[in-house]
């Protein structure tokens, strides 16, 4: 991430700068020649003032101008990595026949088997810096566990796996005994559910906020509260002042109110 910011943010300050000292040196010479001739009697007085104040006009709106075109070039930059973005093509991709999930009418869950799986991010050293290595481990159906480790261990990297974010160097996943492979990724995202560290809210509604996770369901009230009874969230989302119709800034905004009568004698 440092590096795609950093090819972005150092062309556009070198163009800047660029820009900027050009100005400047346009202006300053412009200065001193009209000092000299002012020194030199070429001119009078009135008129060194008058085309010092011209100087000053053009110079301004001259940088306006500067500014302009290097703000056009800065956008033109991210515009470019926008349109890298959108061209991209997935290297993970659904098989052509896929097989539905099945799941056990009597056990809730899938049971989840990692089989020998090896992984190693691609901008990684596969020999000195592997994620995970010849990991196995067995979830059955229902199970509820906790995945304990320091930070670096490969906690996330396990649930970027079983998303199918990546792909496995090496070994297998299976979901409800079947290689995960086999399944559609859209379907497979759609009975694997994670909220990462740094996950994201929008500015909407409770409720939304909930459905967006399957957006075909959002308007449907029942499904998003067993959802976020599930989760633990209704707790918290029932002491909003509209419930899961509260919008995210009028849910900080009521936290701060209570924080702040927390804070009265």
């Amino acid at each position: 991430m440092y590096q795609q910011d950093r090819q972005i943010v150092v062309p556009r300050s070198l163009v800047g700068f660029g820009w900027g000292g050009l100005s400047t040196l346009a202006n300053a010479a412009i200065s001193i020649y009209i000092a000299l001739q002012a020194i030199s009697r070429a001119i009078t007085i009135g008129s060194l003032n008058m085309y010092a104040q011209a100087v000053m006009q053009v110079g301004s709106s001259f940088q306006g101008m500067l500014a302009d075109i290097s703000g056009i070039y800065e956008n033109n930059l991210y515009v470019d990595t926008l349109y890298e973005f959108l061209e991209y093509q997935p290297r993970i991709l659904s098989p052509a026949d896929p097989r539905s999930i099945e799941r056990d009418p009597v056990v809730p869950g899938l049971s989840i088997e990692f089989r020998d799986v090896s992984f190693t991010y691609p901008d990684k050293d596969p020999e000195t810096e592997t994620a995970l290595h010849h990991v196995s481990f067995t979830i059955k159906a229902g199970e509820a566990i906790a995945l304990v480790g320091r930070n670096g261990a490969g906690k996330t990297t396990l649930v970027k796996l079983l998303t199918r974010l990546y792909d496995p160097d090496e070994g297998q996943i299976l979901i409800g005994g079947r290689d995960m492979r086999d399944y559609s990724i859209e379907e497979l995202r759609h009975v694997v559910g994670v909220i990462f560290q740094d996950y994201v809210t929008y500015f909407l509604t409770a409720r939304e906020n909930i459905g967006v996770g399957k957006v075909e369901e959002i308007d449907n009230l029942d499904l998003v509260e067993r959802a976020a009874g599930k989760s633990g969230a209704n707790a918290v989302i029932t002491n909003l002042p509209s419930g899961y119709e509260t919008l995210k800034q009028e849910a900080r905004v009521a936290e701060l109110e209570a924080k702040l009568a927390g804070l009265e004698p």
